[in-house]
Order: C-alpha cells, then sequence, then structure tokens
C-alpha cells in the first residue's frame, strides 16, 4: 500500500505534536502533516481539501473530542479518523467507535508506538471501501445502461431486479398475459409470473419510459390484483387444485 498519506493532526500540546510526529516517521517515512493546535487552525484546516486521516487528541483545550469527531465525520465522512490521548475511558472509547472513530491510541511512550499500524490499518480499510462503492457504482452503470435485459435472482429463482432493457422486453408479454387471461379463465398465475410481472413494471417505472406509463400502470395494477387471488387462493383448501377441480 501506499505510504504517502496525507494528515491532519489535532493536539493543543506542541510536545506531543511532536512525540506523534516521531512515532509516525519511525515507520511510515516521510509524511504530510497539517498540526493544528487552536480552534482558528481548526477552522481553517476545516475548510481545506479532504485528509487521508485525522489523528486527534480527545481531550482539547478548544473542544470536546465528541464534537471534534461530529465535525470530522460531517465534513468528510468518508476520511478515517483516530483518538491519540493520553487516557480514555471503556465508556468512552465505546461510544466514540459507535459515532464512527476508527481506531484509538494511548499516548505514552510504549503504547505509542502502535500507532503507525494503526494508520495504516485504518487508511486501509478507508481506501478498500472507497474501491468497493466505486465499483459498485461501475457495475450499476454497467446494469443499467446494458442494450440486451439483464435480471438478478436467487438460486430458487425468485427475482431481485432488472434493468429497463429486460423491462421492455417483458411488458409486452405481460400486456399480452392479461388479453389472455380476460379470454381463459382457466388460466392460472404463478407465483413466478407474478414475481417477474412486479420486478419488471417497477424496473420500467424506474427507467421513466414516458411512452410506456399506460401499459406500466395497467399491467403493474393487473400484476397485483393476481397476487392479491393468488394469495387468498393458496391461502384456502382449494387452493391446491388445479382449474379442473382434481
Amino acid at each position: 500500500m501506499d505510504d504517502q498519506f496525507r494528515i491532519l493532526l489535532i493536539d493543543d500540546s506542541s510536545d506531543d505534536r511532536v512525540l506523534i510526529r516521531r512515532a509516525l516517521k519511525q515507520e511510515l517515512g516521510p509524511l504530510e502533516v497539517c498540526e493544528v493546535g487552536d480552534a482558528a487552525a481548526l477552522e481553517r484546516a476545516l475548510n481545506a481539501e479532504p485528509y487521508d486521516l485525522v489523528i486527534t487528541d480527545y481531550n482539547l483545550g478548544f473542544t470536546d473530542g465528541f464534537t471534534l469527531l461530529d465535525a470530522l465525520k460531517a465534513r468528510w465522512p468518508d476520511c478515517p479518523v483516530i483518538l491519540c490521548t493520553g487516557s480514555l475511558s471503556e465508556e468512552i472509547a465505546v461510544a466514540a467507535l459507535r459515532k464512527g472513530l476508527d481506531d484509538y491510541v494511548l499516548k505514552d511512550q510504549q503504547r505509542v508506538l502502535r500507532l503507525p499500524a494503526a494508520v495504516r490499518s485504518a487508511v486501509g480499510h478507508a481506501r478498500q471501501r472507497a474501491a468497493a462503492r466505486a465499483a459498485e457504482v461501475r457495475y450499476q452503470a454497467l446494469f443499467e445502461d446494458a442494450p440486451v435485459g439483464l435480471v438478478q435472482s436467487l438460486p430458487d429463482g425468485r427475482m431481485l431486479a432488472a434493468n429497463p432493457a429486460a423491462a421492455r422486453i417483458w411488458v409486452p408479454s405481460v400486456v399480452c398475459l392479461k388479453k389472455k387471461l380476460k379470454q381463459a379463465s382457466s388460466v392460472r398465475v404463478t407465483p413466478m409470473v407474478i414475481t417477474v410481472m412486479r420486478v419488471f413494471m417497477v424496473a420500467l417505472c424506474d427507467a421513466g419510459d414516458a411512452g410506456d406509463t399506460e401499459r406500466v400502470t395497467l399491467g403493474y395494477a393487473f400484476a397485483s390484483q393476481q397476487a392479491d387471488h393468488l394469495g387468498r387462493d393458496q391461502d384456502s383448501p382449494a387452493g391446491n387444485r388445479d382449474p379442473g377441480g382434481r
């Protein structure tokens, strides 16, 4: 992993900032570190470009740890934050982790040596999350814009999603099925048919195809009506018989 991090270091003690920088330099080499020791410097830092990581003390003279953590996560929700502080109770640590804190390291000569490993871990996890989000966006764009019909389904056949191209393929079939059902009362609508109709109708509505609005409205209303009938039929003893009554 690339060790070139942009780090925001927030601590109102210049001695502690020196301690932290020394610990980081021993393991990570040269770093771009922006130091903040007062409220004015913090305000300037929060208006700057996002950092790869924030290291902050909990007990600050110009703000408290929770208020600062909330401000950091509101400004840069994807930026990892590590508390490096002199003392931290278990209750405060748990509360901070629930608020989005990534890790904490106690600030003494021995335990501060764990800070570089915590930095690598937090930045690595943040980059993995960012890569996963980017991959999901790329996949969703490919799925939605594909010129061929694509469907997501479970192994048992239940449909999870369909792209607009698949919806356009199925809508005429649903309209045709509606006509056939009107003409032949003996035709049963299976759960699979209902699922397919609903999924593809929703997909087409999401696609915003104004030209098919009437067909979508009629088809989806029909699918919902048939699903209700199917549910009542399956709840009744007669629901297990075929259309011929056998």
